[in-house]
């Protein structure tokens, strides 16, 4: 695997070892997070760090994201399940130029009726808070299509 792929998924593997991250990023969180936030990030002053670094710094939050990836194998499971039938309700996928690009979209290809596909441009993994107003202006449509069609 290119060098270049793996910067966004090392971390998958390394968050479900059972207690090492723990072990290894407690006390050091900003060390972990911050490397993090500054690999993935594409406009990284518009990411706040610092809250995140804070919250994560409290005594069994890192625990708590950590079973965030441990989860994964059962989420897998369970998203195989509910594969089988496609969703019919609309869809939104939104990528970033410089993070997953297309791949929400590609992932849900086939597993939706109404499958719609964004990428933003200029962009990083932190979405909502690097490019916002993209975002905003992307999603609010996208909500107010669905509303409309649910009302009438």
């Amino acid at each position: 695997m290119p060098a270049e792929d793996n910067i966004f998924l090392w971390h998958f593997m390394f968050n479900q070892l059972t207690d090492l991250p723990e072990a290894l990023t407690t006390g050091r969180e900003a060390e972990y997070l911050g490397y993090i936030f500054n690999r993935w990030s594409y406009r990284r002053d518009r990411v706040a760090a610092e809250t995140y670094i804070a919250a994560y710094s409290v005594p069994g939050s890192l625990r708590a994201g950590f079973d965030y990836y441990r989860a994964i194998p059962e989420t897998i499971r369970q998203n195989q399940q509910r594969a089988k039938t496609p969703l019919t309700m609309p869809v939104m996928t939104i990528g970033a130029e410089h993070a997953t690009r297309d791949a929400p979209f590609l992932t849900l290809q086939g597993k939706a009726h109404q499958l719609q596909g964004e990428v933003v441009p200029g962009c990083g993994h932190f979405i909502t808070e690097e490019c916002h107003e993209e975002f905003i202006t992307l999603i609010l449509p996208f909500l107010q299509e669905g509303k409309a069609h649910a009302a009438g």
